[in-house]
């Protein structure tokens, strides 16, 4: 009932996370019999544990609490922590896009009443989502005529469909339901598949900065659209949401963001109050964030 916990986007293969059975769309609600209610206290709680300890963690899944137990891993270099990895060709449906779990904040923020379907967050260039339509901040909410509610069913459903199968896909787009169709791709190497967008504060509790071409390419970025989230004011409702520094901010309100004075036009009209629903890049991940900037 009450928001409290770290909601789960990705889980890395081979990580100690997947070796423990957590899921995207998981919310961790205890680590080592401890509650933890932002990032920045699951991170400070991981940091502090030594490599190699198994500890217990408390998930919320599909409408229960769930115990599970997780060896902790050692930091790896940051090269090695993003460097997908696979053994042998695995031979199953594929759409192409980056997607999370529609959580009440985003869904307010999409214009739907309920937070049920998946949010995209991205579509990779000639992806057979691509090829149909499909668009970030698209919210799937059937797929073969069959409704989905989170990103692990929409992941079986499709994983499931036999490539080149054309199968109906209704999303949410500009509050309004639409048909499209799509032609399940094939899976392919996941070194493919994962390829993927003025100082001082703002009401927001964000400093960013500009993103210049070479830090574009230190962070691997496919383009130096965008700002780069230089610190984040810690009270902050974004601070809440999970924006860390390091993050690079694509859009605002559904409004790109190629540069610092596009972020500071965006934001300018923002007022204690307002719900904020931002697109941002984490590493190879594109993810939405929604919050509401704090009264007074």
């Amino acid at each position: 009932k009450e928001p409290n916990g770290v909601l789960i986007s990705d889980v890395m293969q081979q990580s100690p996370a997947a070796t423990a059975g957590i899921a995207s769309g998981d919310v961790i609600i205890e680590f080592d019999k401890k509650k933890v209610d932002s990032p920045q206290e699951l991170q400070k709680a991981v940091a502090a544990t030594a490599p190699g300890r198994a500890v217990p963690l408390k998930v919320w899944r599909e409408k229960a609490e769930k115990t599970l137990e997780i060896k902790i891993g050692e930091t790896p270099d940051e090269t090695a922590a993003l460097k997908p990895t696979t053994k042998g060709k695995v031979t199953r449906g594929w759409l192409g896009v980056s997607i999370q779990p529609l959580t009440p904040e985003l869904a307010k923020s999409f214009g739907l009443k309920e937070p049920n379907g998946v949010l995209i967050s991205d579509v990779m260039q000639q992806s057979p989502a691509a090829a149909a339509g499909i668009a970030s901040g698209d919210v799937i909410i059937e797929f073969d005529r069959k409704k989905v509610d989170s990103p692990q069913e929409l992941q079986k459903a499709v994983a499931a469909t036999t490539p080149g199968r054309a199968v109906p896909l209704k999303v949410w787009r500009e509050k309004a339901e639409k048909t499209l169709e799509i032609k399940i791709g094939e899976t392919p190497d996941e070194t493919v598949a994962l390829k993927p967008t003025t100082k001082g504060k703002s009401l927001l509790g964000l400093d960013v900065r500009p993103l210049t071409p070479e830090l574009a390419r230190q962070l691997n970025l496919r383009t130096p659209d965008g700002v780069i989230v230089f610190s984040v004011d810690e009270e902050s409702a974004a601070s809440e949401a999970g924006l860390q520094r390091g993050d690079v901010i694509r859009e605002v309100n559904r409004q790109k963001v190629r540069s610092v004075q596009d972020f500071e036009k965006v934001t300018k009209d923002v007022k204690d109050g307002d719900r904020v629903t931002v697109l941002l890049q984490r590493g190879p991940q594109s993810l939405y964030v929604a919050f509401t900037v704090a009264r007074g």
